[in-house]
């Protein structure tokens, strides 16, 4: 897919594809200072009440449930949720209405969503079962913009971005609704929340002021945050592994996207990808072991290529950046990597059956969600949409 049609479909998750003009090179390692104490939580004296009061329970009950995919169907001009039953092949519609939904997180136990949604002069998040059942909403607002929730590991918080103070800040709530304060300063922009997996500590990108670069920050207590990177290029989307000891995130390098990795004390900062052609989209394997990533190294022309000629491929590597491998080798566009939690399997989206190239179809590419096993074999298609699917999200395995 071309890169203006995949920043149009990827709004709503808050990725959004850096222009194909690549030429790889080192980046800038920083130390922070020393680190503060670990981050807690300390609620500001008053707290909004949310617009509606969650439900405590779930009813009725929900039946057990095996490897479930939620995502994303445009319907109607607008992005609803799905969720894929890949056991019996049966497709529920999560959301319905004439409103944008983002931001897919599923909770612990399986049996909950939460997302955002926005209906055109109102922003809010909200939680619903996976039978698309007992929708509650958590905060609601005209212009304060709630965007990129974010669950602790442990489903008892959320982290998102608002505006609800006049500036860009990231904001801490109880999964209830409950405890809403802010957990930085004023900044202009900040996106992209990773929890730490003993939910400690907050990955995230802000930006100090529309000139300088966005950069790796850790929130860590109270309003305290340190910068993990520092790099005139910027630095984005980080991604916390699941054993706590590094994350990845992209790293630019003389105007192209690249995975790097680093330590959350700011330590072994290394460029794990280069060109020709970049990298982007790290996401860790449950074992911590690999990263599958999006590359268009292997496009045409990889350090020139645009508007749809750019062959993007889901790419897997150790974590250490060795043994690079394509996993879709495919002359269509492939990307947005999604591990099964039992690791055996990457959900993915693809164009390999949308008859038109994408410099041709532009946004009315139909993108369609597709499964592999980890080494890339038996690929399955999982959807057949008329409009585009996108954004994969796996069930966890029941608790």
């Amino acid at each position: 897919m071309n890169c203006h049609c995949k920043i149009a479909l990827l709004l709503f998750v808050g990725l959004s594809v850096t222009a194909c003009n690549p030429r790889p090179s080192p980046v800038t390692r920083v130390t922070p200072a020393t680190l503060p104490p670990r981050w807690t939580e300390t609620p500001s004296p008053t707290e909004p009440s949310p617009t509606d009061t969650p439900s405590a329970t779930l009813t009725p009950s929900l039946e057990p449930a095996g490897p479930m995919i939620a995502y994303f169907g445009a319907r109607a001009g607008h992005s609803h949720i799905f969720i894929a039953d890949l056991l019996d092949g049966t497709f529920t519609q999560i959301t319905t209405g004439p409103a944008d939904h983002g931001t897919i997180a599923w909770f612990p136990d399986g049996d909950r969503l939460l997302y955002s949604e926005y209906d055109g002069s109102h922003e809010s998040m909200r939680i619903v079962d996976r039978a698309g059942r007992n929708a509650t909403t958590l905060v609601s607002g005209g212009d304060q913009s709630f965007v990129q929730p974010s669950l602790s590991p442990d489903g008892s918080r959320v982290a998102f971005f608002s505006t609800r103070d006049g500036h860009w800040a990231l904001f801490l709530m109880t999964s209830d609704g409950k405890s809403q304060h802010p957990i930085t300063g004023n900044t202009v922009f900040e996106s992209v929340v990773s929890w730490a997996p003993d939910g400690s500590a907050i990955a995230f990108t802000p930006w100090h002021n529309t000139e300088s670069p966005p950069f790796i920050g850790v929130a860590l207590r109270g309003t305290d945050y340190i910068e993990l990177t520092s790099n005139e290029e910027g630095n984005s989307d980080p991604k916390w592994s699941a054993n706590g000891e590094v994350i990845a995130f992209r790293c630019g390098v003389q105007g192209v996207p690249q995975v790097c990795s680093i330590r959350p004390d700011g330590s072994d900062l290394r460029q794990l990808t280069r060109g020709p052609g970049g990298n982007l989209d790290a996401v860790w394997s449950p074992d911590s072991q690999r990263i599958a990533f999006v590359s268009w190294r292997d496009s045409a022309d990889p350090i020139n290529c645009q508007d749809g000629d750019c062959n993007y491929e889901i790419y897997v590597m150790d974590a250490d950046g060795s043994h690079q491998s394509n996993l879709t080798v495919n002359s269509s566009e492939d990307w947005f990597p999604s591990w099964s939690p039992d690791g055996s399997s990457i959900a993915f989206v693809s164009l390999r059956d949308e008859p038109a190239h994408p410099s041709a179809c532009g946004s009315a590419c139909n993108s369609e969600i597709y499964v592999m096993d980890a080494d890339g074999q038996d690929v399955r298609r999982i959807t057949q949409d008329p409009e585009p699917s996108w954004n994969p999200t796996w069930r966890p395995s029941a608790p």
